[in-house]
């Protein structure tokens, strides 16, 4: 390279004969020989003035202005040649540690901008949180390994909030039912016992309210009687409802817990249930039997012997069977038979006077005749089929033996001694 131009410690070329280049730089100068001052030639020339490098961010001055400022000019190398920026971009020195060239195109140009293009994504130095897309992808390109933990963690957290909302209902189940049982629970003391047994006397002053409302259906059986419509019908029920909830009110005392008295109870409400069925039907019954009675105990007052008798009669027990038939249909069953019984006997009766009516008007019948004869004796069996006595007693001791399967002492003093019984043993 002796006979070619070297460039100067400025980078610019030296006309002259800068001499060769030793081998070995210590060999060129050492203590007989020492190298020459900074600025000097090696022949010990003339000193040379050192260039002044511009300072870093120097632009060439436009014609006619001073020189701009430009904080991202590149760095000159000594030699006043522009240093070429590392990975694109120009104001960033190469060797500043984990920060990212700016103007990489992050997620396929689709991240944020920079001043001068899209800012990587470790643009802070450090990575984002969270999983990142493989070297080459883009933000937002479907990871399958990534979206199957997520539909793994989100059924992982539903089927944990199901559990944590089904463990908290069954608590409040359980949490309610020691509740009801706590507060249930326990030996019940002689209070208990006397608190109940003072319930359960006013069961029969309740019931005889009842039974005192439906004797008015016993006297409606014959004329002149009471009568019963549809306001005593409701007067009973009203009396009933009275009844069953004074039965009720004893159902949750604490009396209960007694295996003794509760059996006793529960029998007790078994017959009060029959009790008011009975006193239902009863009473429904009881309207219909009231003007049954209205119509058929009107009966005509023409005599056998009367000329109008026949005709008057015949009429009267038409209008009687029709309202028989009716009662014959009521729910209770000891005044439906009533009802049929009474019934039999109208047609026996309606048998005779329809003979009776067969010999012709009494009035012309000649005394001693055989028709006069034939007419006195019908006239006996007439009077005799007026005569219900037998079916009205019959109809009384069926309404009691209703009465008395429907509602017994038997069971309230049962109840009443189991009572008094618990009461003794918890002093």
């Amino acid at each position: 390279m002796a006979d070619e131009d070297k460039a100067n410690a400025n980078g610019e070329q030296d006309g002259g004969n800068a001499g060769t280049v030793p081998e070995n730089a210590a060999a060129r100068h050492d203590a007989a020989n020492p190298a020459p001052p900074y600025g000097t030639t090696p022949d010990g020339g003339p000193q040379q003035h050192a260039r002044q490098l511009p300072p870093q961010g120097y632009r060439q001055p436009s014609q006619g202005g001073a020189p701009a400022f430009n904080p991202q000019a590149p760095h000159y190398a000594p030699s006043g040649r522009a240093v070429l920026p590392q990975y694109g971009n120009p104001a960033q020195r190469p060797d500043a540690p984990n920060v990212p060239p700016q103007g990489y195109p992050a997620n396929g140009g689709n991240g944020p901008k920079g001043p001068n293009g899209p800012v990587p994504p470790y643009a802070g130095g450090r990575p984002a949180s969270g999983p990142q897309p493989p070297y080459g992808g883009g933000y937002g390109q479907p990871v399958q390994e990534n979206n199957a933990k997520g539909k793994a963690g989100g059924n992982r957290k539903l089927f944990i909030g199901l559990g944590i909302g089904g463990g908290v209902i069954v608590l409040v189940v359980i949490i309610a039912l020691v509740a009801f049982f706590v507060l249930r629970g326990g030996k019940p003391e002689a209070q208990d016992y006397n608190s109940t047994l003072t319930k359960v006397y006013n069961f029969q002053t309740k019931q005889g309210d009842v039974q005192s409302k439906l004797t008015q259906v016993y006297s409606a059986t014959y004329k002149g009687g009471s009568t019963f419509d549809d306001d005593d019908v409701a007067k009973v029920k009203a009396k009933l409802k009275e009844y069953r909830d004074e039965v009720d009110s004893v159902k949750d005392d604490k009396s209960m817990n007694d295996a003794k008295v509760k059996e006793k109870y529960d029998a007790y409400v078994k017959q009060a249930d029959a009790y008011a069925t009975y006193a239902t039907n009863l009473a429904e019954s009881g309207k219909t039997l009231s003007d049954t009675t209205q119509v058929c105990g009107d009966r005509p007052d023409d005599g056998p012997y009367s000329a109008s008798f026949v005709t008057n009669y015949t009429k009267f027990i038409t209008s009687c069977t029709a309202k028989l038939d009716t009662l014959s249909q009521v729910p209770d069953k000891a005044v439906a038979k009533y009802a049929t019984d009474m019934k039999e006997n109208m047609n026996k009766t309606g048998e005779v006077v329809k003979q009776l009516g067969a010999l012709g008007n009494p009035t012309k019948i000649q005394y001693g005749s055989p028709a006069y004869e034939k007419y006195k004796k019908l006239s006996e069996e007439f009077n005799d089929t007026l005569s219900t006595s037998d079916i009205t007693t019959d109809f009384s001791d069926a309404l009691k033996d209703e009465q008395d399967k429907a509602y017994s002492d038997e069971q309230y003093n049962a109840l009443k001694d189991a009572l008094q019984d618990g009461f003794q043993d918890a002093l």
